[in-house]
């Protein structure tokens, strides 16, 4: 990596996995931060806030990437509230019984140049508003906001089969005391854009691999899958599996995890899906 600390530029993918490599392999945070040319404190506030202290996994790159990207633009959507003439001009209408969505649409009239989601200005109602009673104000008037389902809510609870404890998983597995036994993440892609990545990780020895894919349907991710362990296997001159476990988490491109033990040769690996932070795992 090259030295000297890089300024005023979000962590990459890549900067994520390095972070994560170097931390297995025990280099301290400010070790770390001169390998990847970064202040420490950018490596100590990455790890603490994309890390899940309620998982046993720990710090996980495509994870951290994934949410950081979550809170960006979160910031964005709550970023007009900080200029005063439009947070005054929200709480003025509010209490005059406007709805958000009135509001949202009458600000660039009032104020040309201006401009805000009705999302952003319930988020503040039932976040930092709370306090004012602004709910009040509102044509229901409820103290809690009702979430509003989105389509994959609305299907069934889970539609992947084979649940069991993630204390199932052996435990030279866990202790990374065996190869072949490995994790797999995908990281989703700006709206707009169809490409996902999914990424591979060897638990004993740390191996990453990142594979571009086409969309985050079901069927693109094991057929994916399927290609890089028949791969995997074809290269050893033994019958037994080299991958021994695959460790999901439960997204919705992995409910062909089933499909694909079918399409592998017998007894070529057993795959293991978690769900994250419930210590539950999907097994075949």
């Amino acid at each position: 990596m090259k030295s000297g600390h890089k300024k005023g530029t979000h962590l990459s993918l890549e900067e994520r996995v390095e972070i994560y490599k170097l931390k297995e392999q025990g280099f301290s945070i400010r070790r770390i931060g001169r390998k990847i040319g970064r202040n420490h404190s950018v490596v100590s506030r990455e790890l603490s806030r994309n890390s899940k202290p309620f998982s046993n996994e720990g710090y996980k790159p495509v994870k951290a990437h994934t949410l950081s990207k979550q809170r960006t633009k979160m910031q964005r959507q709550q970023a007009p509230l900080k200029n005063p003439a439009v947070f005054l001009y929200v709480r003025e209408k509010l209490r005059i019984k406007w709805t958000p969505e009135q509001i949202a649409g009458r600000l660039p009239i009032d104020h040309p140049g201006e401009s805000i989601s009705y999302e952003t200005i319930y988020q503040y109602i039932y976040g930092l508003g709370r306090r004012d009673t602004l709910w009040h104000y509102l044509v229901r008037g409820h103290k809690k906001r009702k979430p509003k389902k989105t389509g994959a809510e609305t299907k069934k609870a889970s539609k992947i089969k084979g649940v069991e404890s993630i204390e199932h998983r052996p435990t030279k597995a866990n202790n990374r005391k065996q190869a072949g036994h490995r994790e797999t993440d995908l990281m989703e892609s700006p709206r707009g854009i169809g490409a996902s990545v999914s990424a591979h990780i060897e638990r004993k020895t740390r191996f990453i691999k990142l594979e571009k894919l086409e969309n985050k349907k079901a069927a693109t991710k094991q057929k994916s899958m399927q290609k890089t362990l028949k791969k995997i296997q074809s290269v050893s001159e033994s019958r037994d599996p080299i991958i021994k476990s695959m460790t999901y988490d439960n997204g919705s491109e992995n409910t062909q995890h089933q499909e694909l033990a079918k399409n592998m040769h017998k007894g070529l690996c057993v795959l293991s899906l978690p769900f994250l932070g419930k210590k539950d795992l999907l097994k075949t």
